[in-house]
């Protein structure tokens, strides 16, 4: 968004039509990620964001069709800044509009009654600390102020951001109060939690907080939509813990499969032992066991030396066990290491290996060409035909499937654990 659109003067168009401005935002950001966004394009979102504000200000609400419209113009905008295709002032700009975007849906939503009394306790609060300061005045002892009770959406968030995918997946949420562990597994929730914390952005830093804010609200609605739409495409069926799908072809492959399965994963993981693939193991290992308000959402398959640097200071007890990790092997993490996340990021190391093209792709390229979906990654994705993999931290399930010319996908396998990992690698390994 242009760097002068605050100043910008209100548009003083009382009929405009607001459904159609919310369509034209997700219109003109619903660009091709492999290619730059246009100028055009771009100023084409900044004067629709201009006529859906003011129409928001004089009163305007907006149903859920506008409301959606937004979200996935927000959700693409996020996106972009992710797989840096765009120039470096034009990510700048991104951030700026995805942020904006944000402030629209927040501006959209109706106060409920559970957000009127965390303002009524906080209100009461506020009095009482100043009826105990003037108690103190009087020549009595001061009272003592009244602790500020955290609102519940305020403590989810914290939770949310201080929990590590290694727990999440494990169902051990260590550093998480037991009250959220069920919770934070919903990404729906998270991000109507992240949406109703807006309103509560103060003055001072408020463009760096929003933008916080809005990250985590797109990030939880896309993992919902796309864990909504892949659970769609193939319904599980529960059998205790753990859930199966498989297509017919499918089951054909992974039977024949499984007569050497031990040997084709081996050697998945043994494309990891070397120096980049050592590099690539501790990355990944630290993918999952680094807290996400860390880790944050990267394209390329190694994090970024400032999370780096944050992990060396802050977290050196986690960096030192992957470093460990990384240096007895990927084979040693795969075949003897007792932690599953450890062979999980063995064969996921051995994977992303098989599929660069070259030795740039290790640290400038898109992370598995953009066919394997994790929480901390997003990249451009593949062809329609190609064969992806996707795993959903709610349930531990990994999905391999394909999506048609209109993005529709179709399940091919999916599977839950440590072994439904295993035989979902075998697939997509396998496939093209």
């Amino acid at each position: 968004m242009s760097e002068s659109s605050g100043d910008a003067p209100s548009v003083n168009v009382h009929d405009v039509n607001v459904e159609n401005m919310c369509s034209r935002i997700h219109t003109r950001l619903n660009w091709p990620l492999d290619k730059p966004l246009s100028v055009s394009s771009h100023k084409a979102v900044v004067s629709a964001m201009l006529r859906v504000r003011d129409a928001l200000l004089r009163g305007t609400t907006l149903s859920n069709v506008p409301k959606m419209s937004l979200l996935c113009g927000g959700i693409m905008c996020m996106r972009r800044v992710v797989c840096e295709v765009d120039p470096e002032d034009q990510l700048v700009l991104l951030k700026k509009t995805q942020t904006l975007i944000f402030s629209l849906l927040a501006m959209a939503e109706t106060p409920d009654a559970e957000s009127d009394s965390d303002d009524n306790m906080e209100r009461g609060e506020e009095r009482g600390e100043e009826r105990g300061e003037e108690r103190g005045e009087e020549g009595h002892p001061p009272a003592k102020r009244m602790r500020s009770a955290q609102r519940s959406d305020q403590q989810l968030l914290a939770a949310y951001y201080s929990r590590c995918l290694s727990d999440l997946i494990s169902g051990e949420d260590h550093d998480v109060s037991s009250a959220w562990t069920t919770v934070m597994r919903s990404d729906a929730v998270v991000s109507r939690a992240a949406i109703k914390e807006a309103k509560y952005v103060a003055d001072t830093n408020a463009m760096h907080d929003m933008h916080a804010l809005s990250l985590t609200f797109f990030r939880c609605s896309a993992s919902a939509m796309i864990s909504s739409m892949l659970s769609t495409a193939a319904p599980s069926k529960r059998r205790e813990s753990s859930s199966a799908f498989l297509t017919l072809d499918t089951v054909a492959f992974l039977n024949q499969a499984n007569e050497m399965q031990g040997d084709k994963l081996t050697a998945i993981a043994d494309a990891a032992e070397s120096e980049a693939g050592q590099t690539v193991l501790r990355d990944m290992i630290l993918s999952f066991k680094l807290p996400s308000r860390v880790l944050g959402v990267r394209r390329t398959v190694g994090i970024s030396r400032a999370t780096n640097a944050y992990a060396t200071k802050n977290y050196s007890e986690i960096l030192n066990a992957a470093h460990e990790a990384a240096m007895r092997g990927s084979m040693w993490s795969y075949e003897s290491d007792p932690d599953v996340v450890h062979k999980i990021s063995a064969l996921l190391a051995g994977l992303a290996l098989v599929m660069c093209r070259s030795k740039d792709d290790i640290r400038k390229g898109n992370a598995f060409n953009g066919r394997v979906m994790l929480p901390f990654l997003d990249a451009p994705p593949p062809l329609p035909a190609v064969t992806r993999m996707a795993l959903i931290p709610e349930t531990f399930d990994w999905i391999v499937y394909t999506t048609d010319s209109a993005g529709k996908p179709r399940v091919r396998c999916r599977k839950s654990g440590y072994e439904g990992f295993c035989e979902c690698v075998l697939l997509l390994s396998s496939s093209p």
